[in-house]
């Protein structure tokens, strides 16, 4: 790939993460109501991926929260009320940058125009963005699900190709999604970088990413970058 000229990165998992697991605020917000837990969070996260959908993380939460509980035979007052307290649980700040995230940035920026395309609202992502001190670091947010379709819509994609005066060719987004982002990403004729940090590798079938590296900090040098230079190579 030739004539790259802005790099678009998703947030949670690809650059940051909580420092509270998930498992642990679940564990918290099931003590709070008070009920001994009836779902993990392997079954909340398969739950929002087949719902799906726009608009607010805290309303598609609740959703998959009395849903869970309807199928383990529970009243899904009773899900919600669980998803209410585990919204009172979680510290939407209380996050970090992973390692080699500040230093692939910094470096990339000095080359690359760069965007921000993010699965949430403001309700979730904005404090996350300003905790790690990251609203300055790119020059376009794309908060994906409330300002336009979720990833994998080509949509978000777009709006940040679009912000940032660059063409699908000129473009490589980076993400640990194989559904959200590498696939979001071929769908809007974009390359992409897959963050392949807590698999073997291998993504689902028909999702393959351009690019696979274990960590953030293996973006550099930029894998798109040497693959063209050897291409060059070859040509002469």
């Amino acid at each position: 790939m030739t004539g790259v000229t802005a790099v678009l990165f998703g947030l949670d998992g690809t650059l940051c993460e909580q420092r509270r697991p998930s498992r642990e605020v679940l564990a918290t917000a099931f003590d709070r109501v008070g009920v001994d837990p009836f779902f993990t969070v392997e079954e909340y996260r398969r739950e929002a991926r087949e719902i799906g959908g726009t608009g607010s993380v805290v309303d598609r939460r609740t959703t998959c929260f009395e849903r869970l509980a309807r199928r383990k035979g529970r009243s899904p007052d009773l899900g919600r009320l669980v998803a209410d307290a585990y919204e009172v649980t979680r510290d939407y700040t209380d996050v970090r940058l992973l390692p080699g995230a500040g230093k692939a940035l910094d470096a990339l920026a000095d080359r690359y125009d760069l965007g921000l395309v993010t699965n949430g609202g403001p309700d979730t992502q904005s404090p996350k963005i300003d905790a790690l001190r990251l609203r300055s670091v790119f020059d376009a947010t794309v908060l994906a699900g409330y300002e336009t379709a979720p990833k994998p819509d080509p949509e978000p994609f777009e709006v940040a190709m679009a912000a940032l005066d660059a063409s699908p060719a000129e473009t490589v987004h980076v993400g640990t999604s194989p559904r959200a982002d590498v696939a979001g990403a071929a769908a809007s004729g974009v390359e992409s970088a897959w963050i392949a940090s807590e698999t073997d590798g291998s993504t689902p079938s028909g999702e393959e990413p351009d690019y696979v590296r274990r960590s953030i900090r293996d973006l550099l040098p930029p894998p798109w970058r040497r693959e063209s230079a050897q291409s060059t190579d070859r040509q002469e």
